[in-house]
C-alpha cells in the first residue's frame, strides 16, 4: 500500500530552504498534520510502516 501527501510545516521555512529543497509556496500550503492523520490511521491499521530517509530528513530539517 502506498500514501503520498505533502503536510504543511509546523514554522516558516527560510527562503535558502526552500530554494535547496526546491520547495514551492504551493508545496508550503500543503494540508496539515492533523488533516493528513486521520487518512492515514485506517490506511496502517494491522500494517508495518517504512519510512524512505526518514533520519536523514529530521537531521536536515532539524526535526525530530
Amino acid at each position: 500500500m502506498l500514501f503520498e501527501s505533502l503536510v504543511r510545516p509546523l514554522g516558516p521555512v527560510s527562503e535558502g530552504v526552500q530554494a535547496v529543497q526546491d520547495i514551492t509556496g504551493e508545496e508550503l500550503a500543503a494540508p496539515s498534520w492533523p488533516q493528513v492523520y486521520p487518512q492515514i490511521v485506517p490506511l496502517l491499521r494491522g500494517r508495518e510502516l517504512v519510512a524512505w530517509n526518514a533520519s536523514f530528513r529530521r537531521l536536515a530539517t532539524g526535526c525530530g
